[in-house]
C-alpha cells in the first residue's frame, strides 16, 4: 500500500510526491553505483605531510645513543644480537610470518591451525638443527650456530621473549607445555619421574597441559572438587569429576592437542582427604587423538583474545592411573597407602611462581609494543593549528604527555623489576634443588604481588595507549586491541589479582610481626620492614629532590600504610573473636599495604638500575625515574602531608617538576621507544611502523581485509530488495 502520510495542504502532497520520485529514480541508479564499486579499486593519492620526515626529525634529537640503552636493557650486545636474529629468522620464514594474511582477520580455527603449523615447524627446524650440531660439536660460527642448536641457554630466553612478543597464541601454546607442563614434573616429580618423562616432554612426542582450574573453583585451589582416590589393591589412583562444577576449565591446549596433563585433585586415601595434589594424566591416544575411556574433552569457545589457543575443558569419568603418575618429590603415598606430606605447602604450586615472574616481564614488553605504536604515532598525527597556523604534532599536547610519558616511565622501571625477580628466582630454584626452603616464601609473596600490580598497570596502560591513537585507536590494525585482548587474561589467570595481592600481605605482616618481636627477618628489599620505628620518625630534608632521597618516600609510604594495615587487623581480631572475619573487613587495607610495598619494590629496582648504567645513558635513565618517583609520590600526596613527611611547599616542586620532565622528555619520546628495538614484524602494527609510513600502510592493510571493497555476498538477497522495493503493492 502506498505510504501512510496526511498532507495538510497541496503543496505539502506536491512535496511528498517529488521526493518519492528522487527517492525511486536514486534506487534505480544505485544498481549502477554498486556495480562500479564491486570492481573500482582504491585510487593512489599523494599525502599532505611526509611523515617518514617527522619520525627522522624526532629521531636526531636523541640526546643518548639508543644502541647503548638497548643493549643495557637487554643486558649484554650478545642477547641484542639473538633477539635480532629471531626477529629476523621470524621475518623471512614464511611458516612464521605470511605477510599477505593479517591474523586479526582470521578464523579461530584458521588460527588455531596456524599456531599449530608454527609450533610443529619450530620443533622440526630445532630437532633438525640440534642433529647438525650434533654432527658439528666443535663449530663456533657464532649467532647462527647457537640458533640453530636452538637449545643453549643464552638463545632460549631471547627467542622466548621474540616469539612471546610477536604471537602470544603460538607462545602461550608452547609456555604451557614448556613453562607449567614440563616444570611441575621437574619442580614436583622424583629423579625416576623426570627420565620418564623429559625426553618425550622436550621432543613433542607428547604435549602437555595444566589442568588446576575448574568450572566453578579458580583462586581458591584448596577448594577444587576433582579427586584422586587411592585404591590399594590396584595400587592405582581413581580420577573422578564428581561435580559440573569440578569440570577442569579454560585449560589451555586441552580442546584439541594436548596429550597428557597435569591435574590437580584432592588426595583421599580410606575416605580421608589429603589436600591438592598434582598427578599424571593422559587424555587422548597419540594415534589418532581421539580421547582416553573415561576422558570428556570439549572447548571453551571464544574468548576475548589469544583465539588461537585451544583452551578448553575436561571430565573424568572414574579414570584409573598407576600410582607412580602422582608427582612425589615433596610429598608421596606408599604402596600401603601411607602419606607424606610436604614441607611446606608452596611447593605444590611451585611451576605458578615461574609463570608469575614472566608475567612481571610480560607487562613490560606489552606496553613497550604499546608505547611503541603510540609515541611513533603521536609524533606523526597533527591536529589542530598553533600560534602559526601549523597542524601541532599530537605529541606536543600536555594532556598527551600526561598520559604516556608517567607509562613510558614505568615501563622503564617494571623492566628493570622484571630482570631482578628473575635473578631471585633463578637463585631460589638453586635453593630448591639443595632442598633448602629459606627463600621460597620471600620469592612467593613477591612474585605474587608483583604479577598483581603489573597486570593491573599494564592492563590500564593499554587501554590507555589505545585512546592516545584517536578514533583509529578502534580499529584492531592498530595492534593494540589484539594487545588488550591478549593481556586481559593476565590479571586473573594463574592467580586473581585481587588474591595475589593479599598474599603478599599476608607475608608483609608476617614478617612485620616478627620484627616487632626482635625476630628474624628477611634481607630483601622487605628489610625496611625492621626499620620501621626510624622510618615512621623522619621526614623529607632533602634540599633537592634526586631519586635516591625520592627512594625515602616510597619507604615511608610502605611502612606507614603497612603498619596501620597491621593495627586495624589486630583490633578487628580482638572485637570480632574470630581472625578470619577480622581479615575480611581488612582487604582493601591490606592490598593497598601490598600495592605501596610493589611501588616501593619497583622504585628500589629503578634506582639501582640507574647507578649501574653507563655514563652515557645515566642522564636519560635519571629523567625517567624522576618522573616514574615523583607519579607515585603525587599519588601518594595525602599520606605524606598527612603525616608530615612532606611539607605544603614541597607540593608545588612536585607537580612543577614533573611538568618539566614532560618537555624534557618530550624530545626524546620516540628515542626512548626505539630503544625496546622492536621490529615492524613483531610490532604487527602499521601505526606503529619505524618508517613512519602509518597512513599508507594502514590503508594498505585495510584493503587487503577479506571483502573490504566491493558487494557483500549478502547484497542481492538483502541490501538489494531494500533499495529496489516499490513503493505500490
Amino acid at each position: 500500500s502506498r505510504l501512510k502520510m496526511q498532507p495538510t495542504s497541496e503543496n505539502s502532497e506536491r512535496r511528498l510526491s517529488g521526493i518519492l520520485r528522487h527517492i525511486s529514480e536514486s534506487s534505480q541508479e544505485s544498481t549502477i553505483q554498486y556495480s562500479r564499486c564491486s570492481t573500482a579499486k582504491p585510487r593512489k593519492l599523494p599525502l599532505k605531510t611526509d611523515t617518514k620526515a617527522e619520525l627522522t626529525r624526532e629521531r636526531s634529537k636523541a640526546s643518548f645513543p639508543i644502541k647503548e640503552l638497548t643493549i643495557f636493557l637487554d643486558g649484554s650486545k650478545r642477547y641484542t644480537e639473538f633477539k635480532q636474529l629471531v626477529a629476523q629468522q621470524i621475518e623471512y620464514d614464511p611458516v612464521l610470518n605470511d605477510p599477505d594474511v593479517n591474523r586479526t582477520d582470521l578464523t579461530r580455527p584458521e588460527y588455531r591451525e596456524k599456531t599449530m603449523r608454527k609450533l610443529k615447524h619450530i620443533q622440526d627446524l630445532w630437532m633438525a638443527m640440534k642433529a647438525s650440531n650434533t654432527n658439528n660439536p666443535n663449530s663456533n660460527d657464532g649467532p647462527e650456530v647457537k640458533f640453530t642448536s636452538g637449545l643453549e641457554k643464552n638463545f632460549s630466553d631471547a627467542f622466548w621473549e621474540v616469539m612471546s612478543m610477536s604471537d602470544t597464541s603460538w607462545s602461550t601454546r608452547l609456555g604451557v607445555h614448556f613453562g607449567l607442563f614440563l616444570p611441575t614434573i621437574h619442580g614436583q616429580g622424583t629423579e625416576e619421574q623426570k627420565k620418564a618423562y623429559d625426553d618425550l616432554s622436550m621432543s613433542l612426542r607428547i604435549t602437555g597441559c595444566y589442568a588446576m582450574t575448574e568450572l566453578g573453583h579458580g583462586s581458591n585451589v584448596a577448594g577444587l572438587e576433582t579427586t584422586a582416590t587411592y585404591d590399594k589393591t590396584t595400587q592405582e589412583f581413581i580420577i573422578n569429576t564428581p561435580t559440573l562444577t569440578a569440570t577442569k576449565w579454560w585449560i589451555g591446549g586441552a580442546a584439541h592437542t594436548a596429550s597428557h596433563s597435569i591435574v590437580y585433585a584432592q588426595l583421599i586415601i580410606d575416605e580421608k582427604t589429603h589436600g591438592v595434589h598434582p598427578f599424571i594424566v593422559p587424555l587422548r591416544n597419540l594415534e589418532d587423538g581421539s580421547p582416553r575411556p573415561g576422558v570428556y574433552i570439549g572447548d571453551c569457545g571464544a574468548k576475548m583474545g589469544r583465539n588461537g589457543l585451544d583452551n578448553g575443558y575436561i571430565q573424568f569419568d572414574h579414570v584409573r592411573i598407576p600410582r607412580e603418575s602422582m608427582l612425589m618429590r615433596w610429598s608421596s603415598v606408599s604402596p600401603e597407602g601411607e602419606f607424606h606430606k610436604p614441607p611446606r605447602k608452596q611447593l605444590a604450586y611451585g611451576a605458578l611462581i615461574g609463570g608469575r615472574v614472566t608475567m612481571v616481564k610480560d607487562s613490560s614488553d606489552f606496553m613497550k609494543k604499546a608505547l611503541t605504536i603510540a609515541i611513533r604515532y603521536s609524533a606523526i598525527r597533527r591536529q589542530f593549528s598553533d600560534e602559526d597556523d601549523n597542524e601541532k604534532q599530537i605529541l606536543n599536547y600536555q594532556t598527551h604527555q600526561h598520559r604516556l610519558f608517567p607509562l613510558l616511565a614505568a615501563t622503564f622501571g617494571t623492566h628493570f623489576t622484571a630482570s631482578i625477580l628473575r635473578d631471585r628466582y633463578i637463585a631460589m630454584q638453586a635453593d630448591l634443588n639443595e632442598e633448602n626452603l629459606s627463600s621460597l616464601a620471600g620469592v612467593h609473596a613477591t612474585s605474587a604481588g608483583l604479577k598483581a600490580f603489573t597486570t593491573w598497570w599494564a592492563n590500564q596502560g593499554l587501554e590507555t595507549c589505545r585512546q592516545c591513537l584517536g578514533g583509529h585507536g578502534y580499529s584492531a590494525y592498530t595492534g593494540i586491541s589484539e594487545l588488550l585482548g591478549d593481556f586481559a587474561v593476565m590479571c586473573t589467570w594463574e592467580g586473581d589479582n585481587t588474591v595475589l595481592a593479599q598474599q603478599l600481605a599476608r607475608y608483609l605482616i608476617k614478617q612485620l610481626r616478627k620484627s616487632t618481636k626482635k625476630k628474624k627477618t628477611t634481607v630483601g628489599f622487605e628489610c625496611y620492614i625492621g626499620n620501621s620505628a626510624r622510618i615512621l620518625s623522619s621526614f623529607f630534608t632533602a634540599e633537592n629532590f634526586e631519586v635516591e632521597e625520592l627512594l625515602k618516600a616510597h619507604e615511608y609510604v610502605a611502612i606507614k600504610v603497612l603498619v596501620e594495615t597491621e593495627k586495624r587487623l589486630h583490633y578487628l581480631r580482638i572485637q570480632y573473636g574470630n581472625k578470619t572475619k577480622a581479615w575480611q573487613d581488612c582487604i582493601v587495607d591490606l592490598v593497598e599495604s601490598a600495592r605501596a610495598h610493589v611501588n616501593y619494590f619497583i622504585s628500589h629496582c629503578f634506582v639501582e638500575a640507574v647507578k649501574q648504567a653507563p655514563a652515557s645513558i645515566k642522564p636519560i635513565l635519571t629523567q625517567l625515574c624522576m618522573l616514574h618517583s615523583l607519579t607515585l609520590i603525587e599519588q601518594n600526596l595525602g599520606t605524606l602531608l598527612r603525616e608530615s613527611f612532606l611539607k605544603s611547599f614541597h607540593v608545588d616542586y612536585i607537580q612543577n617538576k614533573i611538568r618539566e620532565l614532560y618537555k624534557t622528555i618530550r624530545e626524546q619520546a620516540v628515542p626512548l621507544v626505539d630503544s625496546f628495538n622492536i621490529p615492524d614484524v613483531i610490532l604487527n602494527s602499521p601505526f606503529g611502523r619505524y618508517d613512519g609510513d602509518v597512513y599508507e600502510e594502514y590503508f594498505k592493510v585495510v584493503n587487503n581485509a577479506p571483502n573490504a571493497t566491493g558487494n557483500p555476498t549478502y547484497y542481492d538477497e538483502l541490501v538489494k530488495p531494500l533499495h529496489l522495493r516499490p513503493y505500490d503493492d
